[in-house]
């Protein structure tokens, strides 16, 4: 769309056999090639805006703040949340089926970062995200749970 919401994409809709916070095959295009989606009506400088996108079987929340506009372009911060839950065999890997189900993991992430964007040309600059999450794994029966954390940085720059 014009406010640079991702309609469609013909990216294969695939089950990967781990699951990380904010990656989905599905979602990949528009993670790097659009990654913000601007109000209908319009942004102003140091007003927040929020959204949210599917991303597997969750949301990813966005909240967008435009900073700075020089020329032709758009500085915004951008923060990101995104909670779920998933099931793991005993090997830890994932599975929809629960008994199969060795493990019940909680996660949360929880991002921050900056886009430029080329708002006469329309199009996504630069961006620079890094997202911690943190997953609890309780075992179904019985024992301690542990925690797992992860950092991911995302930098797309238009060559």
């Amino acid at each position: 769309s014009p406010e640079g919401k991702v309609l469609k994409n013909s990216a294969p809709d695939l089950q990967l056999p781990v699951r990380l916070p904010g990656l989905d095959v599905k979602r990949l295009p528009e993670t790097t090639f659009m990654p913000v989606e601007f109000p209908a009506g319009g942004y102003e400088l140091g007003k927040a805006f929020t959204y949210e996108k599917d991303f597997d079987d969750s949301k990813v929340h966005y909240t967008v703040t435009p900073q700075k506009l020089e020329g032709n372009t758009l500085s915004v911060l951008v923060t990101t949340k995104q909670e779920f839950e998933i099931l793991e065999d005993e090997a830890k890997a994932l599975t929809k089926n629960s008994e199969d189900a060795a493990w019940r993991v909680k996660t949360t992430a929880n991002g921050k970062g900056t886009a430029t964007f080329d708002v006469s040309g329309k199009f996504l600059k630069e961006m620079n995200l890094v997202a911690d999450s943190e997953s609890i794994a309780s075992p179904l029966q019985g024992g301690s749970s542990e925690t797992r954390k992860l950092k991911t940085t995302l930098k797309v720059t238009r060559k």
